[in-house]
């Protein structure tokens, strides 16, 4: 369930960037990341992205609303508060950094080990023979290897 904090958490997270956009734009981006900082709820038939948005359909505003609500998605995604679409696993990393392992394609899987900067270090991909790469390189990122 969303709740008033995590609107508040939100608000904080967007604060400077009210500007350039129009009320409804940034109550959809303010809508989407609560969402997200709530742990993504499931949508009920009473209260989904669709009940959320306040405007008619095929009004500008509404437009604006659903614009701001992919706006707020992905500034999720960006602060990892989410994963991002076809991530299977984030891992961080104790000296800093991350190994993310993804599924771009059914079957096939890549995986990136970055720094802290989120600059990468190694990456690979394939089908599942790329399991035997990505063990290497942890072992050689955690000082196993």
């Amino acid at each position: 369930m969303i709740e008033q904090r995590h609107f508040d958490e939100a608000e904080r997270i967007l604060s400077g960037g009210f500007a350039q956009h129009s009320e409804a734009f940034h109550e959809g981006q303010r809508y989407a990341l609560a969402w997200c900082l709530a742990g993504k709820p499931k949508a009920t038939p009473e209260r989904n992205r669709e009940t959320a948005c306040p405007y008619e359909s095929g009004t500008a505003e509404r437009d604006a609303w659903q614009s701001g609500w992919a706006s707020g998605h992905a500034t999720a995604v960006q602060a990892r508060i989410v994963k991002a679409p076809g991530v299977l696993h984030e891992l961080p990393l104790p000296q800093g950094g991350h190994v993310l392992v993804t599924e771009p394609e059914l079957g096939v899987y890549a995986w990136e080990i970055a720094d802290e900067e989120g600059e990468t270090l190694r990456e690979a991909g394939g089908y599942p023979f790329a399991a035997a790469a990505l063990r290497d390189a942890l072992e050689e990122a955690l000082g196993h290897g």
